[in-house]
């Protein structure tokens, strides 16, 4: 077992091999669309924002993005994305079956999964409007912190509660969802909100 720094916290590759997933393509429908609405915000070659669903019901592991992914159609190859099988917040661990080294949002994803057991998909992007619009009410945490953070993942904890969309101050949005589609359906409906 090989294990490799990914900025927030040291990846160990328990088991390194492509993933064969069937829910791979409909994660990579809704990448597509999140591309298509300008939901996830391109730096250079990489994107920020990260999309998951959880492997198993009743299990924390999850299948999450790969760190500095590229969201454009043509590379998203099963090689792009991670199995994450469990997540050591205390000593900044994360153990994975994959290729790479999974989204630095990883302990933002494992502390939903493990707090919301009715949610299997976990959405995360950008939208100016969303973080600036006045008067559509979205839950928003208290206070920014840094991306890829611990103290952001806590942040969100904090107001998790039952909300299925929430406002990272100055750092995007989650859209939860009892599946995929509820996931994706859930941004739309947010995004829609923008222009009504």
């Amino acid at each position: 077992m090989k294990s490799h720094l990914n900025v927030n916290f040291f990846t160990e590759f328990i088991r390194k091999e492509v993933l064969t997933d069937l829910r791979l393509e409909d994660l990579k429908y809704w990448i597509s669309r999140f591309g298509f609405y300008d939901l996830i915000r391109p730096v250079g070659k990489d994107s920020y924002g990260n999309l998951s669903f959880r492997a198993e019901p009743g299990k924390n592991e999850f299948v999450i993005t790969a760190t500095k992914e590229d969201f454009h159609d043509e590379k998203l190859t099963p090689t792009r994305f991670v199995k994450v099988v469990h997540c050591d917040i205390n000593n900044n661990k994360v153990r994975v079956h994959g290729l790479e080294n999974p989204s630095r949002d990883t302990f933002l994803h494992y502390l939903i999964y493990k707090n919301r057991p009715d949610i299997n998909a976990v959405f995360h992007g950008h939208c100016d409007r969303l973080d600036c619009e006045p008067g559509l009410n979205f839950v928003t945490t208290e206070k920014e912190q840094p991306w890829g953070s611990v103290e952001l993942a806590r942040e969100v904890e904090k107001v998790l509660g039952k909300e299925n969309f929430i406002i990272m101050r100055n750092h995007g949005f989650l859209a939860l969802g009892k599946n995929i589609d509820d996931a994706g359906k859930t941004t739309l409906r947010a995004y829609q909100k923008c222009f009504q």
